[in-house]
């Protein structure tokens, strides 16, 4: 529905502003300010002033995208649950940063190794924060943010900035599994040399 309504006022307006009144005026809708109001809240129009709107820049966009998913990327961290960050989440945080794959600007899968025994808090948890999630091996038919949930009947985690992720052997095999560039890798990981990690179980 959003997207014929965005098709609408791109055919209507184009990328001038244009007012309350107008929409109003062209857009057979029950309620559009409501409309207006989802499509802002979305990153999809900007508001002017007072009744006044007109379409976002992709700049624009991607900052409210950016934006959400950070939210959504502080409630899993403050989430109080065990944890610890997995797959190509866990590469970005080891490297800092060095070495990313497995993200775009419109697919962003936000892997987390959770006990067995947690799963079911887990799932609670992220529906009651209306986060998207799918259980490890399914994530594909997602787009933008979501949580990829690995269950481990036990966890093993270093913290890394003060945040949770598997362990330095856990990661190459799962470099090693998945045909990442392993020698880029280890080169990253050797940058972090005399750097000791607070080690952790549960």
């Amino acid at each position: 529905m959003n997207k014929s309504i965005i098709g609408a006022i791109r055919t209507l307006f184009g990328s001038r502003e244009f007012t309350l009144a107008e929409f109003k005026a062209t857009m057979a809708l029950p309620d559009p300010e409501s409309a207006l109001s989802i499509l802002k809240g979305e990153g999809k129009i900007v508001r002017l002033c007072r009744g006044v709107y007109r379409l976002a820049t992709d700049d624009e966009r991607d900052a409210v995208r950016r934006m959400r998913w950070r939210l959504a990327e502080e409630k899993i961290l403050k989430s109080g649950l065990p944890f610890a960050l997995a797959d190509v989440t866990a590469l970005s945080v080891w490297t800092r940063g060095g070495y990313v794959t497995g993200f775009s600007a419109a697919y962003y899968p936000y892997h987390i190794a959770v006990p067995a025994k947690s799963l079911g808090d887990w799932k609670a948890f992220l529906e009651g924060e209306g986060i998207r999630y799918a259980i490890s091996g399914d994530e594909r038919r997602f787009r933008g943010f979501f949580a990829v949930l690995h269950r481990v009947e036990k966890l093993e985690f270093e913290k890394i900035d003060g945040l949770p992720v598997i362990t330095k052997n856990a990661l190459l095999e799962f470099v090693r599994r998945e045909g990442i560039e392993e020698n880029e890798v280890v080169r990253w990981l050797s940058s972090r040399k005399g750097w000791k990690g607070a080690k952790g179980k549960c």
